[in-house]
């Protein structure tokens, strides 16, 4: 899903050599979200464990969201 929230929003973005820009990004970004989400601390309690995943996730979006288009854009 996060990889669909990164398309492109605006009509600034839909150049065809973007995507072969993102891509490389895209994929960097979600190898490290599946990193942290395997290291997700499962046996120390509920509440580090919601507050680690909403973390993770909070972080995610917002690098597909904003930092990614402005690292592509520039």
């Amino acid at each position: 899903m996060g990889v669909a929230l990164s398309a492109p929003l605006f009509k600034r973005y839909e150049c065809s050599d973007s995507l072969i820009k993102r891509l490389p990004l895209m994929i960097s970004v979600e190898i490290v979200n599946y990193w942290a989400r395997l290291e997700t601390p499962k046996t120390r309690g509920r509440f580090i464990f919601v507050a680690y995943e909403w973390l993770r996730n909070l972080l995610h979006s917002f690098t597909l969201l904003t930092v990614l288009p402005k690292l592509i854009t520039q």
